[in-house]
């Protein structure tokens, strides 16, 4: 069947083949998520290195504090015992030097050991983790005579005096964090030249707000992330909504819709000129559309004039001719080609009339299935070597201008007795779904290339030669779709069938009894 502008299709559905031989279009980004995204991991990366700068903040603050309290409890413990007290009972006291920091026994998350002067380990806390091994300790340094800060002072005599002397040689301390088993452990070894000691603790009970801490950053991180992206949507959203408008704006650009406009008072910076420019783009757009459409409608309009002379003119030359002459046969001639031209320019006019949105309807009750009964006893007297079957539903009725409809439904007729095939069928099929009417004519034939699918409504595109050579304009299916589309309906290309080329007309359907109480008014008010 016969072809002219890809329709928006209601009632159709593509074919496999159709769906193929599209290249499917490149799935578009969101631009806000981008955004939206953007700002998270923005936003994420600071919160990431604001924790970790505050995390090692109250870490380096902790173990300050840890490293002081190894520092001054060790250099004690360097100190010879008082009253000839062994070694061993003094180191072992040193484990519990370290109670007054929790408030409790701290055995076990303190550790000892010590070593002498060739480096043999004369004491070690009978709880040493295993996972702790000796390589893991702080590396020696170098001996020197006074550690950094102020030195301690001669051990008290006898009485609780101290007693002045030089202080004794120093091992600088050396702090390392290790981790052994389960446990975080904060070691540190100082010494002087005879014996050095290293003294360990447990982070997590001696500094727990190094863990909290950690903890706390951790959970309180997913949910930050989460409310900066959901914050980033919002803003994201809110800034492209000018970008929203302007597609709002240009969607609404049709023929019909060439006015539309965007305010631009109050617009941010960035977005004015584009909103500007835009704007200035539809009132060039619309002053062009207008005056070709005007141009249209006013060619058209003064050609119908000349046109009817001239065609009178043509059917009284023929009258007066010989019947069978040559002059006869010219004149027939001329006459079929000055009713093609008249035929064009009323449908010329009647498309700039539907492009200004002045197509004028007369709508009335219209039997549907009348009319269809009436075309196909029409398609049977002018296509006699074609099978035309009727399937059409009793009393359909649409609100419609009857005259611009019967040559809506002739068009779809006389395209299927065109692109039909020798002692081919046409089928007319009429059903009412729900507040719809749908109709629809199917013609056997060479049907339309995938190709040409999406430009069968184009205006002036002829597909394949028609059958018997008589060839159309290109003009009867986008005529038919617009005035399809002014009685709030839309004609559209069915997938190809069981060797079917089918169009579907659809239009807004009334009730037979409303149907008939309103041509009763009308009768009455005529």
């Amino acid at each position: 069947m016969a072809n002219t502008s890809s329709s928006k299709p209601s009632a159709v559905s593509a074919t496999d083949s159709g769906k193929a031989s599209r290249p499917r279009a490149p799935r578009a980004r969101s631009f806000g998520a981008r955004l939206a995204l953007l700002s998270t991991l923005a936003c994420g990366f600071v919160l990431a290195a604001f924790a970790v700068s505050a995390w090692l903040m109250v870490r380096g603050a902790s173990l300050g504090r840890l490293d002081e309290a190894i520092t001054a409890r060790a250099m004690h413990g360097l100190r010879p015992p008082r009253d000839a007290e062994p070694w061993e009972h003094h180191w072992e006291g040193l484990e519990h030097a370290f109670d007054p920091l929790i408030g409790a026994d701290s055995t076990s998350a303190v550790l000892v050991l010590a070593r002498d002067a060739d480096g043999k380990i004369v004491y070690q806390s009978n709880h040493w983790p295993e996972h702790l091994r000796l390589d893991m300790l702080p590396p020696p340094s170098t001996f020197q005579s006074h550690p950094p800060g102020p030195p301690p002072g001669p051990p008290p005599d006898e009485n609780g005096t101290e007693t002045k002397g030089p202080p004794p040689p120093m091992v600088p301390p050396r702090f390392v964090s290790v981790r052994a088993g389960s446990r975080d452990w904060r070691l540190g070894a100082m010494g002087d030249g005879e014996r050095t000691l290293v003294v360990g603790l447990d982070t997590g009970v001696f500094a727990p707000e190094i863990l909290w801490t950690r903890n706390a950053f951790l959970a309180a991180m997913p949910a930050a992330l989460l409310l900066v992206g959901g914050i980033g949507w919002l803003v994201s959203r809110r800034a492209i909504r000018p970008v929203q408008a302007l597609a709002l704006a240009a969607e609404g650009v049709t023929a019909r819709g060439l006015d539309q406009r965007i305010e631009a008072h109050g617009a941010d910076a960035e977005f004015a000129r584009l909103i500007t420019v835009f704007n200035a783009m539809l009132d060039r757009l619309e002053r062009s559309f207008y005056q070709a459409t005007r141009f249209s409608a006013d060619a058209a309009h003064e050609l119908r004039t000349p046109l009817t002379i001239l065609q009178s003119q043509l059917e009284e030359a023929l009258k007066a001719a010989e019947e069978g002459s040559g002059e006869q046969g010219r004149y027939a001639e001329l006459l079929e080609e000055v009713c093609r031209l008249r035929s064009i320019v009323q449908s010329l006019l009647l498309l700039s009339r539907a492009d200004a949105g002045q197509l004028r309807l007369d709508l009335a009750p219209t039997n549907l299935t009348q009319m269809a009964e009436s075309l196909a006893d029409d398609v049977r007297i002018l296509a006699p070597d074609l099978t035309v079957s009727a399937d059409l539903a009793e009393d359909v009725w649409v609100p419609a201008d009857a005259g611009l409809l019967s040559q809506t439904l002739t068009n779809l007729a006389t395209n299927a007795v065109r692109y039909n095939k020798e002692d081919g069928s046409i089928t007319l099929s009429l059903r009412r779904v729900g507040d719809r009417a749908q109709f629809a004519v199917s013609n056997t034939g060479p049907g339309i290339p995938v190709e040409e699918r999406d430009r069968v409504f184009q205006r002036f595109f002829r597909g394949a030669r028609p059958r018997g050579g008589i060839d159309g304009f290109g003009l009867g299916l986008s005529l038919a779709q617009e005035i399809a589309r002014a009685h709030g309906g839309d004609l559209a290309l069915v997938d190809r069938k069981d060797a079917l080329t089918t169009f579907v007309l659809g239009l807004p359907a009334v009730a037979p009894d409303e149907a008939h109480a309103q041509e009763a008014r009308s009768n009455r008010e005529h």
